[in-house]
């Protein structure tokens, strides 16, 4: 499964794909070539463990097909220096005026700049910590970049750890704007703090109200182009999918098995399910900041009951 996203922290444009795959490969023995041949049946065969070596080539590999592929559709064109280089290609015919814009967008949002306005193709304006460190960003194992291309695949789960891949598909899934990192300042702009402080001490932008609006239309993704694709065993139409289905599902099935045994819960809260799905702590108290706690559990509507709790609690606040 890949989940392609269009941003950064920054909100500019830098289109990267996230994607969850197997560490291992389904083989069958007897291969029949039919249209429409299901298999019921796979071996499922882990890969050894990956090195850098096997990255780069991956990553060569890649930006072969991927600038081949664009130069057949006409986007690239080589140059005339010399050497392998590239330049884009938008087509002899004329562009519209939306489509004019809508490219200054892209290519003032890639590379952290103003698209409009008196500040047109200056570069944004940071806000720097004062412990800023210029050194450069050592790479970890299993991070490699090349001509241009990156590649992580240093992170890795267990497969019976699906509470971690619950959380890294919420994180692929993220939407491109963090509104609790969004705030309006007293002279009318707009701060957008980022989630980590950069190597160059940058840990939030600034701008205004109609540079928001271009940053944010930079990332809207063209229309009818799936952001989510799956492929391989578990694309939609893949042969595999019966064998993947009910190897998920028995694994699936065995793990729930085993976290009822251990916690013991048969069910999830109903304020446990607003946390996960809304990600809102409704038992968290707004006044004290603490955590409310259950006083009493009405079973049956009791007029009486429900007349002296709000006529007890009326005079205190009002209700939630």
């Amino acid at each position: 499964m890949t989940c392609i996203q269009r941003f950064t922290d920054a909100l500019s444009l830098y289109p990267h794909f996230h994607t969850l795959f197997t560490d291992g490969l389904f083989a069958v023995r007897d291969y029949i070539v039919e249209p429409n041949n299901k298999f019921e049946s796979a071996q499922f065969i882990p890969l050894p463990q990956l090195t850098d070596e096997d990255l780069i080539d991956v990553l060569i590999y890649f930006k072969h097909r991927v600038t081949k592929r664009f130069v057949r559709r006409g986007y690239l064109r080589p140059t005339d220096n010399g050497d392998d280089s590239f330049e884009l290609y938008w087509g002899s015919d004329v562009l519209s005026e939306e489509e004019q814009s809508l490219l200054r967008c892209y290519a003032a949002s890639s590379r952290l700049k103003y698209a409009f306005g008196e500040r047109t193709g200056q570069s944004l304006q940071f806000e720097y910590s004062e412990f800023a460190t210029h050194h450069a960003k050592i790479k970890s194992p299993l991070c490699v970049e090349w001509g241009g291309f990156g590649l992580h695949a240093a992170r890795s789960l267990r497969a019976d750890d699906r509470e971690q891949l619950t959380q890294l598909c919420r994180y692929i899934q993220r939407p491109p704007l963090a509104q609790n990192r969004l705030q309006m300042l007293d002279d009318g702009r707009f701060y957008y703090a980022f989630k980590r402080i950069w190597s160059n001490g940058a840990k939030g932008i600034m701008f205004n109200g109609e540079d928001l609006i271009e940053r944010l239309a930079a990332l809207i993704p063209m229309p009818r182009k799936n952001l989510t694709r799956y492929h391989g065993v578990f694309a939609p139409r893949s042969r595999f999918k019966h064998v993947v289905n009910a190897r998920s599902k028995r694994d699936h099935d065995r793990f729930v098995r085993v976290q009822r045994h251990k916690r013991r819960v048969y069910y999830t809260m109903w304020a446990e399910l607003m946390r996960k799905v809304f990600v809102h702590d409704v038992l968290g108290c707004q006044f004290c900041n603490g955590r409310m706690a259950v006083v009493a559990s009405i079973q049956t509507v009791q007029i009486d009951v429900l007349e002296c709790l709000i006529k007890y609690d009326g005079g205190a606040r009002d209700p939630p």
